[in-house]
């Protein structure tokens, strides 16, 4: 009996100890058996978390690279590896131009100069060095002296990007490729069917442009030089002396004179060398599609209205209307 009783305590004793309370991770008690997570639990240590790092820690310094010997890249003992960022090119800058139907070479090289893309004599170097072989309409231009500017008339206007500081032959082939574009088979099928190369209506489209303020007024500008080239009249037009003293002098000194031959329809019979300025699509139209009238003649006022005449008689009394004077008697325009 007294054995049974002390076995009885033991089995007691043994039990009261399997129930006692257990210390939590945090140093507090809980109730009942030891949970299953508790004998797994490892201690960490927990990396730091760069928001919480205090701005006031102190940070190792680095000795300040020199030019001769940029940073290497490869990890240190006292600092871990890192792994480099592709950081993005820096984008070149460019900028948008606008050349203006009727501007000539040398404004639109000047254009170029003044937006930082590159300079008019590079330009100009540039445009009678270029290989013209992968531009039939500016390959196909006649190789003449008498012309002052080889791309004259072939630089279509048009708003165009370019990068500053870009190479002159990208930015002259820029524009012809343009050209080419702009001038349509279309357009280049009129001027075969009308008896005339491209280059040619390029010409008259040229001294059109630069005489006619109005679009309106261009196909009846364009009848007048038709028939004074029929009657072997000399065209007689004021663009083509402007276009010798205000765009060839301030660049070729002397130049004025010396492509007078060339260019001065007061001078010369038929059409000029080359063309006077980039001619756009209304001009070049209405040299393919002129008007069918008889006048021989025409000026226009400061408010761009037209007046038109068959006879010189009619001119001359036109020119008063017109508040103009004829410098010699033979001005028509």
């Amino acid at each position: 009996m007294k054995r049974c009783l002390a076995g009885m305590a033991a089995l007691l004793l043994v039990l009261a100890a399997g129930c006692r309370r257990t210390p939590s991770p945090d140093g507090s008690e809980s109730e009942g058996l030891p949970s299953a997570s508790s004998d797994v639990t490892l201690p960490w240590e927990p990396s730091p978390d760069p928001e919480t790092v205090p701005t006031s820690s102190p940070t190792p310094t680095t000795p300040e690279p020199t030019r001769s010997s940029p940073p290497s890249s490869a990890p240190t003992a006292s600092s871990p590896p890192t792994t480099a960022v592709p950081t993005e090119p820096p984008r070149a800058e460019t900028v948008r131009l606008t050349f203006k139907e009727g501007d000539s070479l040398t404004k639109i090289f000047q254009k170029l100069e003044d937006g930082g893309v590159t300079t008019v004599a590079k330009l100009m170097e540039a445009s009678d060095t270029l290989d013209l072989s992968e531009f039939p309409l500016a390959a196909a231009m006649p190789q003449d002296s008498r012309r002052c500017f080889r791309l004259e008339g072939y630089l279509f206007p048009d708003t165009y990007e370019f990068y500053i500081g870009e190479r002159p032959d990208r930015v002259l082939r820029r524009m012809l490729q343009n050209t080419e574009k702009r001038i349509t088979s279309a357009i280049r099928q009129e001027a075969a069917s009308a008896g005339r190369s491209v280059d040619e209506i390029l010409i008259i489209a040229s001294v059109i442009q630069r005489e006619g303020s109005k679009t309106s007024e261009m196909p009846k500008i364009a009848g007048i030089l038709y028939n004074r080239l029929r009657d072997g009249m000399r065209l007689q037009m004021d663009s083509t002396t402007d276009f010798l003293q205000k765009q060839i002098e301030p660049y070729l000194p002397g130049g004025a004179a010396r492509f007078a031959p060339s260019y001065d329809t007061y001078r010369i019979d038929g059409l000029p060398a080359g063309p006077i300025c980039s001619p756009g699509l209304a001009a070049t139209r209405a040299a393919l599609a002129p008007a069918d009238v008889d006048y021989l003649y025409f000026c226009n006022d400061a408010e761009a209205n037209y007046y038109y005449a068959v006879t010189y008689e009619e001119h001359l009394a036109n020119i008063e209307k017109a508040g103009l004077r004829s410098p010699d008697g033979t001005g028509v325009s």
